[in-house]
């Protein structure tokens, strides 16, 4: 084994050949583009760990004592998503600093703002009769080929937030990751506290984190990773120097407050966030009328 730039260890043998399914092998063959010999060997091995019934898109349960380096790992994984295969990052904690360069901060305001686009977005393709034609990258929204950062979630997928609003669109949005091609990165103390009929059950990776102030004997403090794929039934190993990798997000920085029960049960979109939606869909609207399709609903109208 031999260390890389980034404080990963990879295979000596060059460029990996593992098993992995088409559309990765696709994914990984046409978008890496310009990188050196070992980055194309990162991006393999990255889509290796990843690769499940529907490609890269995961649901990854990152768990550990408390500085044991998860939101490290988080923040390493979405930069090299975002580097190798062109995925966005969103996070719902301001905590990442300029080093780490274009990410998106999406509150639960405006994860719902995004929730609701969606559902009246397939309202219209029905209404319109083209359903069948809706594809997420038409959507024209965020989460959508996305590396996404729930950080400490406790709160936002707990089990105990099964029956409130905004923590249920959190958590079906968990199941729909091989439809909008997201990694749902997803840090907790206690894996167990993971809703169980979501995420804490249909999670592709679990990823137990450990670190070692005195990396074997080198003085440098490291982290440990063991990614258990359920998909593969196969363990992956990492290790990630902190110095490296630390600088991209503030270790102590505020963690923005999570959804909690009161607020779930009292919030709301107001009248801006509603115009906003309608103007998204209006243009959605126009976008399938130049394409011909017909809105049964304005026919019903003019009869």
């Amino acid at each position: 084994m031999t260390l890389d730039k980034s404080g990963l260890y990879l295979p000596q043998n060059g460029i990996i050949k593992p098993q992995l399914s088409p559309s990765t092998i696709s994914r990984v063959i046409n978008e890496p583009r310009g990188l050196e010999d070992w980055e194309v060997d990162e991006a393999f091995e990255i889509a290796e760990m990843l690769d499940g019934p529907v490609g890269i898109p995961a649901v990854l349960i990152i768990y550990g004592k408390p500085r044991s380096g998860k939101t490290l790992f988080m923040v390493w994984l979405c930069w090299k998503l975002k580097k190798y295969f062109g995925m966005r990052t969103i996070i719902d904690s301001p905590n990442l600093t300029p080093a780490y360069g274009e990410a998106y901060y999406m509150s639960d305001k405006e994860f719902m703002k995004e929730r609701v686009k969606i559902n009246k977005t397939m309202e219209l393709y029905e209404r319109m009769g083209v359903l069948d034609k809706l594809e997420w990258k038409d959507l024209d929204i965020l989460l959508y080929r996305a590396g996404v950062m729930w950080d400490e979630v406790e709160d936002k997928i707990s089990v105990h937030q099964t029956s409130d609003k905004i923590a249920r669109e959190y958590n079906n949005e968990t199941l729909q990751y091989g439809h909008n091609e997201c990694v749902f990165c997803i840090v907790s103390h206690d894996p167990k506290q993971i809703n169980r009929q979501y995420a804490g059950q249909f999670h592709t990776h679990e990823v137990s984190c450990t670190f070692h102030k005195n990396f074997r004997g080198s003085g440098e403090a490291w982290t440990t990773y063991m990614i258990y794929n359920k998909t593969s039934k196969r363990f992956f190993s990492k290790q990630l120097k902190v110095e490296t990798w630390g600088p991209l997000f503030k270790s102590r920085g505020p963690i923005a407050s999570k959804v909690t029960i009161g607020k779930l049960k009292t919030m709301d979109l107001d009248e801006r966030d509603r115009l906003e939606i309608d103007a998204f869909i209006d243009r959605q609207k126009a976008t399938l009328i130049a394409r011909g399709a017909k809105d049964e609903f304005d026919k019903e109208l003019t009869k």
